[in-house]
Formats: structure tokens, sequence, C-alpha cells
């Protein structure tokens, strides 16, 4: 069993998390972009992973065009190959409140986490969508596992 995080570095990442989803969806791009490394990835929304500040710059602003809320829960995080690393895997459930309120997916995320200096950054998020129906196949991106039956196989980052 991996060691327990220390409940410092749990109450960080929860921040972390927390403001991710925020600043996501309130379109603060510069609050965003500074949670992650300069060449942080995030992979598994679109056809291919998305690269970067310059890449990952869109994001607030497309979450906040079509009124996405972000709210992340199951929280399992266990520190990685030492106490500089932490993996992160949750779900994530995205709903949209443009015309009303409805539901828009539910993912299952898996972020990468780096201690630089006394704060947290991330490495990657990668995610996996969870389809309601009979969704087309063909609008998935590279590595996204349909049908749903079979065994969870994140994007390659």
């Amino acid at each position: 069993m991996p060691e327990k995080l220390s409940l410092s570095d749990r109450a960080d990442i929860t921040d972390l998390l927390a403001r991710y989803c925020v600043y996501l969806d309130e379109g603060e791009a510069d609050a965003w972009l500074d949670l992650w490394l300069d060449d942080g990835v995030f992979a598994g929304a679109s056809p291919q992973p998305l690269r970067g500040r310059q890449a990952l710059a869109q994001l607030p602003v497309r979450s906040l065009s079509t009124g996405s809320r972000h709210l992340l829960g199951n929280i399992v995080a266990d520190y990685g190959a030492s106490k500089d690393e932490i993996v992160v895997r949750c779900y994530n459930l995205v709903t949209s409140w443009l015309g009303g309120g409805r539901f828009n997916s539910m993912a299952i995320a898996r972020y990468e986490l780096v201690r630089v200096g006394d704060s947290w950054k991330i490495r990657s998020n990668r995610i996996r969508r969870m389809m309601p129906g009979e969704p087309d196949p063909n609008m998935f991106p590279e590595g996204f596992c349909y049908p749903a039956d079979q065994p969870t196989k994140f994007p390659p980052v």
C-alpha cells in the first residue's frame, strides 16, 4: 500500500484542485495557467494532447463561454517516485449552466503533480470521459477505450 500523504500535502493538493476547477470555470486564465508547469500536458479531452502554456490557455476561455462547472470527487492521492511527486486519481463531473443547466460529462482523471519550491504544480492531467448512451466512437480521442466495458487506458502523454 502506498505511503499516505502528509496532512499538509493533502491540504495543499486539495486547495490546488479546487483552484483548478474555479479558475477554469471562471475564465481566470492566468491564475489557472500558474497551477501548471510551463510544459504541462492535458490529454483526453481533444484528439491531441495540449502541451504548454499557449495550448492550455484556450481552456479557461472555452469553459467560461460554455457555462461549464467542474466538480472533482473521490480523490485518491498517493506519493509518486518521491515525496516531491503526487499522483491523483479522481472523478470529474462537468455540468453546463447555459440555458438552464444540464449534465455534460463524467471523466476519470489522473493528475501528476510535482513540488516546486513550497507549492505544487500540475505536470499532467489525463482524462477518460465516460459517455452516456451510444455515442459515436469516431468522436473519441486516441487512447480512449470504447466501449466503456473495456479496461481504462489513459491517453498517452
